[in-house]
């Protein structure tokens, strides 16, 4: 299946370029994809997942032509 990723800038997530398409399993959840390309742990958990425009959980499953958007908001003072 193919699904198109974007990331914020805050967002590493190497070897993938931001703005690609990629083939995922059937199956494949939002957690999954970012444990295969080793997104921190501690970053996880603060991830706003929306796919098609709509916010998702990290265990939404995507589906073919899926467009996923990953943010990772940014603190400081």
């Amino acid at each position: 299946m193919k699904v198109r990723i974007k990331y914020s800038a805050h967002l590493n997530i190497n070897g993938l370029d931001n703005g690609s398409s990629i083939d995922v399993a059937p199956g494949t959840t939002v957690f999954d994809f970012l444990s295969s390309y080793k997104v921190r742990d501690d970053h996880k958990k603060f991830i706003t997942v929306a796919v098609n425009g709509e916010k998702k959980s990290l265990s939404y499953a995507l589906k073919n032509n899926d467009f996923l958007y990953l943010l990772l908001p940014v603190g400081g003072g």
